[in-house]
């Protein structure tokens, strides 16, 4: 597989993250700079820049010159959502009182809607990550969106690995209208909404890794 585009360590890392978050990459595999290197039809660099982002992402370690492939269960998954549900209450909890600007959830939503009516359940994806994003970026609180950011590159592959169910896409739609609005109105129904929210995607994910033959 080459990769010739700009930010090819971004690449590389797509490509393995994928691999890991879908089990095609099994934990305890070793990662060896050289040999994506030549894979990958790139410098060591991009690839040390990769490797780089992964163990940020907690999915690879060091082991030696080379990296380990940490395996991913559903306690993992839970912790993701754990951290999710305290940053986005707490950037929700702060749109709804201070009345921020929003426009990035709105503009978000139209893209959710365009790809659940095509029924695009990976494009819906990086739609509904880039929902959930706006009230982080909305907050004007840095540390609170570099702290999404750390795993906001494997929520999106987890939601291309195992995208949203085609025939639930529009009620799915409807639920995150819901929540923008609550939040918008000052409603306090926001809260429990996201918490149910987050709590049937993170069971759904957790589901399929504690599924698999090695979990």
């Amino acid at each position: 597989m080459k990769i010739r585009n700009e930010s090819l360590g971004d690449q590389a890392a797509r490509v393995l993250r994928r691999r890991i978050l879908s089990g095609e990459c099994e934990g305890g595999s070793l990662l060896i700079e050289k040999s994506l290197a030549e894979e990958f039809g790139t410098s060591r660099g991009p690839v040390r820049d990769a490797l780089a982002q992964l163990a940020e992402d907690s999915l690879i370690a060091a082991s030696g010159r080379s990296f380990r492939v940490l395996e991913v269960t559903a306690e993992d998954i839970e912790e993701i959502y754990d951290l999710r549900h305290l940053l986005e209450r707490h950037a929700m909890s702060r749109a709804a009182r201070l009345s921020l600007d929003l426009s990035s959830a709105h503009a978000a939503l139209r893209r959710m809607r365009e790809a659940a009516e095509r029924g695009d359940g990976i494009a819906f994806g990086l739609a509904d990550v880039a929902f959930h994003r706006s009230f982080p970026e909305a907050s004007g609180q840095r540390r609170i969106l570099t702290m999404w950011r750390q795993f906001e590159r494997s929520l999106e592959t987890l939601l291309e690995v195992n995208p949203h169910p085609a025939d639930d896409l529009l009620r799915a739609v409807d639920v995150h209208a819901e929540l923008l609005r609550a939040v918008e109105e000052g409603d306090p129904a926001w809260e429990e909404q996201l918490r149910v929210h987050l709590e049937e995607a993170r069971d759904r994910f957790a589901l399929g890794y504690a599924a698999r033959p090695d979990a």
